[in-house]
């Protein structure tokens, strides 16, 4: 019983800060979003109008940059990154 006070407890604390770090993160997309959207709009047509070669190029070449933040649950970039663009 005095478990699953415990545990209870330790999952109220936790439930609470986890509301908080998902509260940040949606305050920073919404600060962010012009940022992102100019960025699709602008480079996003550069990129598309690369060959499939160059495509491929730059693609490899963000890979390379990134392989040092990729963890078993994705990619975690340090908090100065700017910016990402993907595109189809």
């Amino acid at each position: 019983m005095a478990d699953n006070v415990a545990t209870d407890r330790v999952r109220k604390v936790w439930d609470r800060q986890a509301n908080s770090w998902h509260a940040q993160r949606d305050r920073m997309h919404a600060a962010t979003r012009p940022v992102h959207e100019w960025l699709v709009e602008h480079l996003g047509p550069l990129v598309a109008s690369l060959s499939d070669a160059a495509r491929t190029d730059l693609r490899t070449a963000i890979d390379g940059r990134l392989a040092a933040f990729r963890r078993a649950d994705g990619i975690v970039l340090p908090s100065r990154c700017w910016c990402g663009l993907a595109v189809r």
